[in-house]
């Protein structure tokens, strides 16, 4: 009986097993699109189905239209605001001009500004300032809305260059000439150069800078011992730095000192003019002196060569 109805079990699953296996399966049901969504969808087809170059020339051609719309809207702003009265110059804060030209400044700074801050070349006006002969180094900045903030670095002046032609003009210790003699009147006057390049460019300039350097370095030897000794000399010869001469105070002589040893050169120098001018023969030999009894019957003399280690070469007139 217990058999009987394990079979019947059996053969029940087995049946619901097969009807399950051979079942059709039910396809989902589609949604109707709907009329508004209608047309979009079927440009996005159209838009998918389109090559992909295509797509990708729609997108960058898309973007090129929108940076140049944006780009133009700045242009056309910057425009408005730069010929905008608002941006006008109206005030000029210029500092650190106490020899350089007031009214030459301003007037550079008034040119450069004529077309309003916004429109302001900054380093064509530095430039055109830093060619006034006083000014070493400008800074300018704008101060919104309406005034321009120039500040000067001056040159300081260092020595008394005669020209070519006579005149005295300052020089700073780069060589450039400042002014007339006049501009400037400082306690002690420093000996005079000459042989300073005249002419622009940067080769001169180049060339005056180290002559200017060499001036310092005699004047430091000079007067680094007692008593300083740049007082007894007149004028300093630097056309050849390798060859320096040097013109005594109140004294129609050349003296020749090189390129070192500008102290002891020169007092050797001074010791045989003074020798001279008390006829001392005896201190003309022991200095070494040729021609000393030339000297003491009255020669003239033109030069002192003091380069030599031993002795004094004294150059008589003819």
């Amino acid at each position: 009986m217990k058999a009987a109805r394990q079979a019947q079990r059996d053969l029940t699953n087995s049946a619901s097993d097969l009807a399950a296996r051979h079942r059709r399966p039910v396809a989902p049901k589609r949604r109707a699109p709907s009329r508004a969504a209608g047309p979009r969808r079927a440009g996005a087809r159209a838009a998918d189905a389109a090559p992909l170059p295509v797509r990708r020339l729609l997108r960058l051609g898309l973007m090129v239209a929108v940076v140049g719309a944006v780009a133009a809207g700045a242009v056309g702003a910057y425009r408005v605001f730069a010929s905008s009265s608002l941006f006008t110059l109206r005030h000029i804060d210029l500092q650190g001009a106490a020899r350089a030209p007031r009214d030459e400044i301003i007037r550079l700074a008034r040119r450069g500004a004529a077309g309003g801050l916004w429109r302001i070349d900054v380093e064509a006006l530095r430039s055109a300032l830093k060619r006034q002969p006083w000014v070493r180094e400008a800074e300018v900045a704008c101060v919104m809305p309406d005034t321009l903030r120039v500040t000067i670095s001056e040159r300081e002046p260092y020595a008394l260059s005669r020209r070519s032609a006579g005149a005295l003009v300052w020089v700073d210790r780069e060589g450039v000439a400042l002014g007339e003699q006049a501009q400037f009147k400082p306690a002690t006057l420093p000996p005079v150069i000459r042989g300073l390049d005249e002419g622009g460019g940067p080769e001169a300039g180049e060339a005056n800078r180290q002559r200017l350097l060499a001036y310092q370095q005699l004047l430091a030897d000079l007067d680094g011992g007692r008593p300083p000794l740049s007082d007894r000399v007149d004028e300093v010869y630097l056309e050849d730095v390798e060859d320096i001469r040097l013109r005594p105070t109140d004294r129609r002589v050349m003296v020749v000192v090189g390129a070192r040893h500008f102290r002891a050169r020169l007092k050797s120098a001074l010791e045989v003019l003074e020798a001279v001018d008390r006829r001392d023969l005896s201190a003309l030999r022991l200095l070494r002196v040729s021609d000393a009894q030339r000297l003491v019957g009255g020669g003239r003399i033109a030069y002192l060569n003091t380069t030599h280690e031993e002795r004094v070469v004294v150059g008589l007139a003819q």
